[in-house]
């Protein structure tokens, strides 16, 4: 973890902490979490930073147990599907069931890599946030990355799940309090000076909360239309690149294409495969287009 020594907001200790930037919910003593990593980043109305060490994470937080056991059922499943369409002879055709696993198997494990990855995001940026969840479309290599960044995952779930319910009762205390004034004005019972200096800090609060609300709300808009364009893009380039490879693999006659790593394809079925992530990428890039207009 990088260097982020901070006086932890659970044991009051300066040490190695984990930061987690939370947005209050209107109206609710609730708590969201800031989508993104940074504090040069755009402030959220109202945003406040908590942070946990290691030892708190450990003692009130929880690891994301569950994304973890859902992952590996898919990676078996598809290991399952392989081993099922590699026991069929050749001659035999295509496994029709062993496809669907393998499929199936991959579709769980792909959702639950990324829940995984999410989980990092205090202390990671989106653009560093992208390798990982890219490696996930392929088995082996999301595998592996989930594997180096475990550690980071399960410290920063646990820092957010410890910190989440002091987070809630911080606001429920600040929202008590306000009650409480506006309970005393209402009653025509004199604010002493520093309940009438609150008051009007409060006021004055509020009013900048909403203006940088539709200024944020704006900028991360324009923020998520560029990026959803590069990724249009981007998925488009390649995959006509891999296109033209598999072309030029068959034509040459030296070889052939496959799907994870054991399933042999058919010029046909490639170009169905290849014909697929077109119209997906496709409709991406359109979609993106409309929004940005």
């Amino acid at each position: 973890m990088k260097n982020n020594t901070r006086v932890c907001s659970l044991c009051g200790n300066e040490k190695e902490c984990t930061t987690v930037c939370f947005i209050p919910v209107a109206g609710k003593d609730a708590v969201s979490v800031k989508p993104y990593a940074g504090v040069r980043d755009t402030a959220f109305p109202g945003e406040f930073y908590m942070h946990a060490c290691a030892d708190c994470g450990q003692e009130k937080g929880q690891s994301p147990r569950g994304a973890w056991i859902t992952f590996a059922v898919g990676y078996l499943l598809m290991l399952g599907g392989i081993a099922l369409c590699a026991s069929v002879a050749p001659s035999s055709g295509i496994n029709g069931l062993g496809i669907f696993i393998v499929m199936v198997g991959w579709f769980v494990s792909l959702i639950a890599g990324c829940v995984l990855v999410l989980k990092a995001r205090f202390e990671m940026s989106p653009g560093r946030m992208f390798l990982p969840v890219f490696a996930l479309f392929f088995p082996f290599f999301g595998l592996l990355a989930l594997a180096v960044m475990a550690k980071k995952i399960n410290r920063c779930s646990r820092a957010f799940s410890a910190l989440k319910p002091a987070a809630e009762a911080g606001r429920r205390a600040e929202r008590e309090k306000d009650e409480a004034l506006a309970q005393r004005m209402e009653s025509g019972v004199p604010l002493t000076e520093e309940e009438q200096q609150a008051v009007e800090e409060r006021k004055r609060e509020k009013e900048a909360a909403e203006r940088q609300a539709e200024y944020a709300q704006a900028e991360q808009a324009e923020k998520l239309r560029r990026g959803n364009m590069t990724r249009a893009v981007l998925s488009i380039l390649f995959t006509v690149v891999i296109g033209v490879y598999g072309a030029s693999v068959y034509s040459s006659g030296r070889g052939y294409m496959t799907l994870f790593h054991s399933i042999e394809l058919s010029p046909g079925a490639f170009a169905a495969v290849i014909g697929v992530l077109l119209i997906w990428d496709v409709i991406t890039l359109a979609s993106a287009i409309k929004n940005r207009k």
